[in-house]
């Protein structure tokens, strides 16, 4: 395989990716959504859709007759309960373009999903309410895997060979991507964020990635946050649709936290439980 020559700023620049994750990257940038947009996002998806009118219909302040429409419906959620909806329809709709490119897009979106749920349980047990922004954590756990998307969408090299050689070795594909395309999916996701103004907590998450004990001490929490949802999201699915082998539990950067040998034990296990 041809090793890849650019930075992971110039593949970012060029990223041609799919309407779906354009839309995703766009939202992303609005510290304030727009529910005129989130509405034209959600319509693409039936599943989404369904799912947005049987949450608002079942709290209290709805209609008698009910809500039928979008529009309608998303002033009556709160952002919290928006954002993720919306991460996971665009993703979903995402999936088709996967197809003959040697990723497993249904066992992604599981793991994908998984570390969402992970993350929220985590945040809950670690930290003080209001030290790490929720919205924030779900922008950067739904969205971890753009790096890899925008590598797969990359016209300039067959990403498929880099999947494929990574399960068949059983290695960690960053360090697959590495070897072989000179950059990882990791740095390639922080220098979108960059150049999309997604914001510096999402800029160095991404980039520590893989190596979280070097995160900065002001992002320490959050890095922690996302890389232990990676960990548990990997080992509850087995896989991450990608190939290669599971992500290490990087213990040092627990020892940072003062979270050190059996409180850390403790802790995933009331996660997994």
């Amino acid at each position: 395989m041809k090793s890849l020559q650019n930075t992971p700023h110039e593949i970012a620049t060029r990223a041609l990716l799919p309407d779906p994750l354009r839309e995703l990257t766009g939202l992303a940038r609005q510290p304030m959504l727009s529910l005129d947009r989130v509405a034209r996002a959600l319509e693409a998806d039936p599943e989404a859709r369904s799912e947005v009118l049987r949450r608002t219909n079942s709290v209290a302040v709805v209609p008698r007759a009910g809500v039928r429409d979008l529009q309608q419906a998303l002033p009556l959620l709160g952002d919290r309960t928006i954002r993720p909806l919306i991460w996971e329809s665009l993703l979903r709709q995402t999936l088709p373009f996967l197809e003959g490119r040697g990723i497993d897009g249904e066992t992604w979106l599981k793991q994908i999903q998984a570390g969402a749920e992970l993350a929220g349980r985590l945040h809950d047990r670690l930290f003080p309410k209001g030290l790490i922004e929720l919205g924030d954590l779900h922008d950067s756990v739904w969205m971890r895997d753009l790096g890899k998307l925008v590598l797969v969408f990359d016209s300039g090299f067959d990403y498929a060979q880099v999947v494929e050689q990574a399960r068949r070795t059983g290695a960690p594909l960053a360090r697959v991507e590495q070897e072989t395309l000179g950059t990882t999916h990791a740095e390639v996701a922080s220098a979108l964020a960059s150049i999309d103004g997604m914001g510096e907590r999402l800029i160095v998450a991404w980039k520590e990635r893989y190596t979280p004990h070097r995160a900065p001490l002001t992002h320490l929490p959050y890095v922690a946050l996302l890389h232990l949802s990676d960990v548990l999201a990997w080992r509850r699915v087995s896989s991450d649709g990608f190939g290669g082998g599971p992500p290490k539990l990087e213990t040092r950067l627990f020892e940072r936290l003062g979270i050190e040998g059996s409180a850390l034990d403790r802790l995933l296990q009331k996660v997994r439980d």
